[in-house]
Parts: C-alpha cells; structure tokens; sequence
C-alpha cells in the first residue's frame, strides 16, 4: 500500500486530525509527567527543608553540651564534695559518740 491508495481510503483532513490528536496526546502525557516530576521534586524539598531545621536545632543543642573537660572538672568536684562529706560524716559520728558518753556519765551522777 502506498501513500495514495491510502489517501484515496483515508480522507487528508482525517488523516491530520489523527495525528494532531497523537500528537496532543504525547503532549499532554509529557505535561502530565513533568508535573508529577515536579511535585515529587516539590515533596523532597519540603523534607529536607524540614530535616535542615532539625539539624540546626541539633547542632545547636550539641554546641551548648558539655564537652570531655567540662565533665572532667565536673567529676573532679564530685569526687571533692564526696571525700567532704565523708570526712564530715566521721566527724558527726565522734562527736555523736562523745555526746553519748557526757550524757551516760550525767546520767550516772544522779
């Protein structure tokens, strides 16, 4: 078949509107996929949109966190007020012990 007979079968306007609506369909399913495109594009930026300002709190938060040395010294302090304490403690517990002799031997003189 060539394009005569099929022109004499087919009229030339038919023949152009079936390509002009393939035509438009490739069209339309291009812009239908760009847009899909580009809502997913639109969908990702949003996410990391939102992961950048957690990730600026985060930094943020560990900027003001304290670093190895400050825990040192804080250790250090602990371990000071502890040995205090207990120095403090064995000191109570003499002097308990001795207020427990002067009241026995107050008690005895009666």
């Amino acid at each position: 078949m060539d394009l005569r007979s099929l022109l004499t079968l087919i009229p030339p306007i038919d023949l152009l509107q079936t390509v002009f609506i393939g035509v438009l369909a490739i069209y339309s399913y291009s812009i239908r996929h760009s847009l899909d495109a580009l809502k997913k594009i639109t969908e990702v930026n949003e996410d990391v949109e939102r992961l950048e300002s957690r990730l600026d709190k985060i930094e943020s938060a560990v900027l003001h966190a304290p670093t190895h040395n400050d825990l040192a010294k804080l250790y250090e302090r602990l371990n000071s007020v502890s040995e205090n304490l207990h120095r403090v403690a064995g000191t109570l517990d003499a002097q308990v012990q001795t207020i427990h002799r002067i009241e026995s031997h107050l008690l005895n003189q009666k």
